[in-house]
């Protein structure tokens, strides 16, 4: 199975649409259906209650291409190396103008 998620901006909701592609093995292409989640307000003796269903189902491989989708459009990443190379670039970027303002004198 190779999951694929797109997510686009979608103004008519002031929000994100989400789509979601299933790739099989077998050659064929499953496609998410749509569903909308409707908020319902809890009454005062259901205010723990709120977890007990979730609100969306996904197999593994589904979430994580969801939030790679996700991280793509709201300008991150969900890839740790990827993250952990940004910081190390921050950081040499970082240390070499302090060193340039403390005249090399910086201790890294």
């Amino acid at each position: 199975m190779t999951a694929r998620a797109h997510v686009t901006l979608d103004i008519a909701c002031r929000g994100v649409a989400v789509y979601l592609v299933d790739e099989r093995a077998d050659g064929t292409t499953a496609l998410g259906q749509p569903v909308e989640i409707v908020m319902r307000t809890l009454g005062d003796d259901e205010q723990h209650a709120g977890w007990h269903e979730p609100t969306l189902r996904l197999p593994e491989p589904m979430a994580r291409a969801l939030l790679d989708a996700l991280a793509k459009h709201f300008g991150g990443t969900s890839d740790v190396l990827t993250l952990r190379k940004d910081y190390m670039a921050e950081r040499a970027r970082v240390d070499a103008f302090i060193a340039h303002l403390t005249g090399g004198r910086h201790a890294q």
